[in-house]
């Protein structure tokens, strides 16, 4: 999935499963539905860093694509209260109205909603954030990405199909 413009983007594929050898245990077996996730972040159009970890479910993946389709369809919940992030640090901000997930690397929220274009706020968290990393002290990365409507389906339907080789088990 790759979502944004040349001044901020996010590339965001599914690797693999975190532990494809393990049978599933019933419904919803946390340890057999996690996927890594990969990916590069783009802010300004200078800088740029990239990640990969184990960061999100199966079940949050399809989650996360129904956000985006309801994005990209005018009808998303998960709002942010301000246009533009007050800060650097995940203490800063009202994450009550953002799509968050179980790890922490990954919010989304939306912020101005056109008839053609949206505002995207991603908190990349954790190991997704912007190096250096200080896993005693981990900070919060915001990207603000704006994107047509059309892009946005398009970054549902990339998941969608990622999703598809890897899906709940």
């Amino acid at each position: 999935m790759r979502i944004g413009r040349v001044e901020a983007s996010l590339q965001m594929d599914i690797m693999g499963y975190q532990f494809p050898e393990i049978v599933p245990d019933g419904s919803k077996d946390w340890d057999a539905n996690w996927l890594i996730i990969a990916g590069t972040a783009t802010m300004g159009g200078q800088r740029s860093w990239s990640f990969q970890h184990p960061s999100l479910t199966t079940w949050e993946v399809t989650e996360l694509i129904g956000w985006l389709h309801n994005v990209a369809g005018g009808t998303a919940s998960w709002t942010a209260k301000t246009e533009e992030p007050r800060g650097s640090n995940a203490e800063d901000h009202d994450h009550s109205e953002w799509l968050s997930f179980t790890e922490p690397n990954f919010s989304f929220a939306v912020g101005v909603l056109d008839h053609l274009h949206v505002q995207i706020y991603v908190a990349l968290s954790h190991e997704a954030a912007e190096p250096p990393i200080d896993s005693m002290h981990p900070k919060c990365s915001h990207i603000s990405i704006s994107a047509s409507r059309e892009d946005v389906t398009k970054a549902a339907a990339s998941l969608e199909t990622q999703l598809a080789t890897y899906p709940s088990r």
